[in-house]
């Protein structure tokens, strides 16, 4: 497995799709909604972006998994840079052919003009 962290420089696009993260117990999803160590619920949202892989341009697609308190909100194609993104590689066989598998999490997102989301455990303190 390799494991990288993403400096967020990396600029996606948004497709406006993001949806809570549940676990699945017995083959049943989970009534309650996946936390992080923080008790902060997590969230998915589905992004591309276009880069070149062997000298030819591709659209890639990701998931990316990252703690909100409240249900983020995306625009279908505005950009999106995420914080502290860590991307897991992973390659295993299936009937004969390696599959090769991406999870990609990180702690928040920006969407420039649109949102500024605090990083999880920065607590601003009132006086």
């Amino acid at each position: 497995m390799v494991h990288k962290i993403v400096d967020g420089s990396e600029a996606w696009e948004a497709t406006g799709i993001v949806n809570g993260i549940f676990g699945y117990t017995d083959g049943k999803r989970d009534e309650v909604q996946a936390v992080n160590e923080d008790g902060l619920p997590l969230w998915a949202v589905l992004v591309t972006r276009q880069s070149e892989v062997w000298g030819r341009q591709v659209e890639e697609q990701a998931e990316v998994t990252f703690p909100s308190k409240e249900q983020p909100v995306t625009k279908r194609h505005a950009k999106i840079v995420f914080r502290d993104m860590e991307v897991s590689c992973s390659a295993r066989l299936v009937n004969g052919k390696a599959v090769h598998t991406e999870k990609r999490t990180a702690k928040s997102f920006v969407q420039p003009g649109v949102n500024t989301p605090p990083v999880p455990n920065q607590v601003k303190e009132q006086g």
